[in-house]
């Protein structure tokens, strides 16, 4: 059968692919990312899609069960705070002042759980869902790297690669925050020196962090193919940067699908996470003969 990338036929050395330009990585990721759909169909790995959905909608249960929880403590608290300090007989009738105070806050707490609820699908989902189905990221890395002849090295195996995978996510996403941090300090620091660029810095933040955000979901992704070939965490974060167009071609998917409207829990496992690693092993297997170091 004939397979929809030749990882036999013209594979690129490691210099070669280097050479490169960040435009042409990102093109040819996004290449081999549209490839592995069929690459999982053809290769009867199509079960990763159910695994992943399991794991993603477990993922969503918890996280809806902690919001909810949250959401309860904090109208409580509230109700308590309220009670403590402006309840007086002479404000008590159901239609008085205390009354539209206790609707308006129970109408102000729905709207943060809601707001609260966008920013954890959009955020902090995608680190939960990096960290957690880390396990099942590498599995799969491992199964596609058998069907590509990208054997591991000697020294590695499958248990360190999910401890590792869930160990570089966090710290990826650590470092990934501590970037976004020190673009906020940065902008906020010119907007006060220099008023008149504030508009122009605080419409570029947003697509700076969208950048940095969609790098770092790559070289997470690639980590796992990284430690395939025995890189190390150290070297594993070289290879990603001189590879930023591919860490950039896979980020991108994951980063889109995570911020898809309440689907974004499901799609973004899956289109992100799943299709992502598989990209990264065919990116790894496709345009690079040995290891970054």
């Amino acid at each position: 059968m004939e397979h929809s990338i030749t990882f036999e036929q013209g594979v690129l050395n490691f210099e070669s692919m280097r050479a490169l330009d960040i435009w042409k990585q990102f093109r040819r990721g996004l290449g081999v990312y549209a490839a592995s759909f069929a690459f999982l169909r053809e290769h009867r790995l199509g079960h990763g899609y159910v695994v992943t959905l399991i794991g993603a909608f477990g993922i969503m249960k918890l996280v809806g069960w902690v919001l909810s929880q949250s959401a309860n403590r904090l109208r409580l608290l509230l109700s308590g705070w309220v009670n403590q300090y402006f309840i007086h007989p002479e404000n008590a009738a159901p239609d008085g002042p205390t009354s539209w105070l206790f609707q308006g806050l129970d109408a102000g707490v729905e709207g943060l759980l809601f707001l609260l609820t966008l920013w954890v699908q959009f955020k902090v989902t995608k680190f939960l869902v990096l960290v957690v189905l880390s396990p099942v990221f590498a599995v799969y890395a491992e199964l596609v790297s058998q069907r590509v002849g990208l054997f591991r090295t000697p020294q590695g195996n499958l248990i360190k690669s999910i401890f590792r995978g869930a160990r570089s996510a966090v710290l990826l996403i650590s470092m990934e925050i501590a970037v976004s941090l020190f673009l906020l300090l940065i902008f906020g620091i010119i907007s006060i020196v220099v008023p008149v660029a504030s508009f122009f810095v605080w419409w570029l933040l947003p697509v700076l962090s969208a950048v940095v955000s969609i790098w770092f979901y790559g070289a997470a992704l690639l980590d796992l193919t990284w430690d395939l070939v025995g890189l190390g965490a150290r070297n594993s974060l070289r290879s990603s940067v001189k590879f930023s167009g591919l860490a950039l071609a896979l980020g991108t998917p994951f980063y889109l699908a995570m911020a898809i409207p309440v689907m974004g829990w499901l799609t973004g496992p899956v289109l992100g996470g799943l299709l992502g690693t598989v990209s990264a092993v065919l990116c790894v297997r496709q345009f690079v003969r040995e290891p970054v170091i």
